[in-house]
């Protein structure tokens, strides 16, 4: 690969990223080990297949220049001058903007409180409004998640990269859905450019219908996808003690949870670090 493709693979690291803004430079050394990192994720993705990886490597490196990673991390930041964006960047990131804050208005979604492993937990909570577009639905996905990776990576010291994915389905509403083909879309460019991120899919409290159709298509899932999600009710918390401290977790992950202030999404999109849990402590 190109010099200027291992670059791109290292920016998915983002305390790599961060450091390119620095006076003094990341080494080639910082770069070959955050671009392993990454190339290592896309072999697994690929079960290990050379040619397949390669290919899937190439084009990760087209989708992250296109959907411009340094803007959707400097989004909402007031610092984003020292960033160097560029004009077309800058009107990219204003559009950008717009199409976030609205689809987060319909379904509020947040990073907060992590695992015993040090992985960020990603919870999307029912959404309240059906129209959207496919860029905003897209866009928040690829945002949500990264920020996600970023604060594994940070809570962990860079010994973690995976997160977990808690989608709470308390007064669902099937007509609220997004139309399909939005959420397939959205849900390939992700795993093209976050493959193997995601270590645990929770779904709590599902509606009955969603139930039926999970173990109608489980068995067509690779065991290692299946292994991923749990689907659980209200009174299923025996896996959920195991993974979660009560400390970090929202109460309706656990009922002891003592994470129970109300979420403000404009909160958490403008006064937390992009790398931040919701609840941390900044100055």
């Amino acid at each position: 690969m190109s010099t200027e493709e291992c670059e791109e693979l290292a920016l998915s690291s983002y305390t790599y990223w961060l450091a390119t803004f620095d006076e003094i430079q990341p080494d080639r050394g910082m770069q070959r080990l955050a671009a392993l990192k990454d190339i290592r994720r896309h072999y697994i993705a690929e079960n290990k297949k050379y040619d397949s990886t390669l290919e899937r490597l190439r084009q990760t490196c087209r989708l992250r220049r296109d959907n411009t990673i340094t803007v959707l991390r400097t989004l909402f930041a007031d610092n984003f001058d020292q960033f160097g964006l560029t004009a077309n960047q800058l009107a990219i990131r204003a559009e950008y903007q717009v199409l976030v804050s609205e689809e987060l208005a319909k379904q509020n979604m947040v990073v907060r409180g992590y695992d015993r492993e040090n992985r960020a937990i990603l919870y999307k909570l029912s959404r309240t409004k059906k129209d959207t577009l496919e860029l905003a639905y897209t866009l928040t996905q690829l945002y949500l998640i990264d920020r996600a990776a970023a604060a594994s990576e940070v809570v962990s010291r860079g010994k973690q990269d995976q997160v977990v994915v808690v989608l709470v389905f308390d007064n669902y509403l099937r007509s609220l859905s997004p139309p399909l083909s939005t959420v397939r879309h959205g849900n390939a460019k992700l795993q093209t450019l976050f493959p193997e991120r995601l270590h645990k899919l929770i779904v709590l409290n599902p509606p009955f219908w969603m139930r039926a159709i999970y173990h109608l298509i489980s068995p067509l899932l690779s065991s290692a996808t299946r292994q991923k999600i749990r689907v659980l009710s209200g009174k299923e918390e025996g896996f959920l003690r195991e993974t979660v401290d009560a400390e970090q977790a929202m109460p309706m992950l656990r009922s002891d949870g003592h994470l129970i202030s109300k979420i403000s999404v404009d909160q958490y999109l403008r006064n937390i670090p992009y790398y931040g849990l919701y609840d941390g402590v900044y100055s």
